[in-house]
């Protein structure tokens, strides 16, 4: 089991040097949940694309005074 003490110690050295306070923490989860929004919607965009336009053309426009 020594080997298991030794990644433990490493471990709590390591959360001594990364200790954040609770801002930190929520800017962190805010970017990565933006980060997983914005790949959700990338990649419902590619899957769903947008119907073509309907043309219209120059003779059904609205403004026929002119």
């Amino acid at each position: 089991m020594a080997i298991n003490e030794g990644w433990r110690e490493k471990l709590a050295a390591l959360r001594q040097r990364f200790i954040l306070t609770r801002e930190e923490k929520r800017v962190i989860v805010f970017v990565f949940a933006a980060f997983v929004l914005g790949l959700g919607a990338k990649c419902y965009r590619d899957a769903h694309p947008p119907a073509t336009p309907v043309k219209i053309y120059k003779q059904h426009s609205h403004t026929r005074g002119k």
